[in-house]
């Protein structure tokens, strides 16, 4: 079967330049993470916040965030019901120190109590979307952040229950 191609997306003039720095980020990370790994291949340059690729576990994902003036590694819970991700968090945070330990990065652990989705992140403060200057430090020093954070989940997703 053939794959349609994709139409053109044309970009509107009045575009805000958040969404254009933003994709000509996304457009560098993405073709940098491609030389490293293989995890979000799938995904194409846009003008949104994040890049997301699956985890193998519904109502979760790896994300890729970029913020102003930093980025963002995450594994989101995302799942309809709150109960679940909640639980979901909770099975991994019962194996923090391991998990610590086997990432080089600081990993923030975020329950997010008040809403439904919940998140464990390392949080990069060297490069946002704003400042182009600091992608050639920022993008490496992400997808790194994002090979030590997924080698180190993705196993333990797939045993996560309920």
């Amino acid at each position: 079967m053939m794959r349609k191609a994709r139409p053109v997306r044309t970009i509107p003039a009045d575009e805000p330049l958040r969404y254009t720095a933003r994709r000509d980020f996304w457009t560098k990370l993405l073709e940098y993470a491609a030389s490293r790994t293989d995890a979000h291949s799938n995904c194409t340059p846009s003008a949104d916040q994040h890049v997301s690729s699956s985890s193998g576990q519904y109502g979760s994902s790896f994300n890729y965030v970029v913020l102003r003036d930093r980025t963002r590694v995450e594994l989101y819970f995302w799942a309809s019901k709150a109960q679940r991700n909640k639980s979901h968090f909770d099975q991994l945070y019962s194996q923090r120190a391991e998990v610590e330990a086997a990432v080089p990065f600081p990993i923030s652990w975020q329950r997010l109590d008040e809403k439904k989705a919940c998140r464990i992140c390392v949080v990069l403060e060297h490069g946002g979307y704003e400042d182009a200057e600091t992608w050639d430090v920022a993008i490496p020093a992400t997808v790194d952040a994002m090979i030590a954070l997924r080698t180190e989940l993705m196993p333990r997703v797939a045993m996560l229950e309920g």
